[in-house]
C-alpha cells in the first residue's frame, strides 16, 4: 500500500509533534485498523484549535461545540492519484483535558486513541449502538496496546499548556 500521510498542525494548539514519528504512527494505524485505501491516496491529519473543530462539528456533524475528532470519507470521490481519501481534523486540547480525568491515561496515549478513533469510523466501525460501541471499544484497545509496543506516544505528541 503506497499511502501518503498529510498533517497539519494549526497555530494555538499548543502540540508539538515529533515529525519523523507521527506520519510512521499513522501509517501503523492504517495498518492495523485494515483500513482499505485507493492505490497512492493520501491520509490527512488536522489538528486543529477550538473554533475550527466548533465550525466543523456545527456544519457537518449539526452538533454545538467542541468534539473531539472528526472524519472525512473522500474515498468515493476520488479523481487523482494522491488525492486525499480521508481526512480527520482533531482537537488537542480536549485529549489533554481528557487526559487529566483518566487514570492511566496521558495526553499522548489520549490524542493517538483519537486518531485511531477517527480511522476505525472510516473502517466501518461505530459507536453509537451499545453493542457496536463495545465491538469499537475492543479494537481500539488491540490497536493501542500494538502501538504502544512499537511507540514511545509521549515522544510523538507534547502538549505544551500555554
Amino acid at each position: 500500500m503506497t499511502t501518503k500521510v498529510i498533517y497539519s498542525n494549526q497555530p494555538n494548539t499548543s502540540l508539538k509533534i515529533n515529525r519523523s514519528q507521527v506520519k510512521k504512527l499513522i501509517t501503523k494505524i492504517l495498518e492495523l485498523s485494515k483500513t482499505e485505501l485507493p492505490c497512492a491516496s493520501s491520509v490527512a491529519v488536522n489538528f486543529v484549535n477550538a473554533s475550527t473543530i466548533s465550525s466543523i462539528n456545527k456544519t457537518y456533524v449539526g452538533h454545538m461545540g467542541t468534539t473531539d475528532v472528526i472524519s472525512f470519507d473522500y474515498r468515493d470521490d476520488l479523481e487523482d492519484e494522491g488525492d486525499i481519501a480521508i481526512e480527520l481534523f482533531i482537537y488537542p486540547y480536549k485529549a489533554y483535558e481528557e487526559s487529566l480525568k483518566r487514570i492511566n491515561a496521558y495526553f499522548a496515549q489520549e490524542l493517538t486513541l483519537y486518531i485511531v478513533h477517527g480511522i476505525l469510523h472510516m473502517s466501518g466501525y461505530d459507536d453509537i449502538e451499545k453493542k457496536d460501541r463495545i465491538k469499537m471499544r475492543k479494537r481500539e484497545s488491540y490497536i493501542m496496546k500494538n502501538l504502544k509496543s512499537e511507540f514511545v506516544l509521549s515522544e510523538i505528541f507534547i502538549f505544551n499548556e500555554l
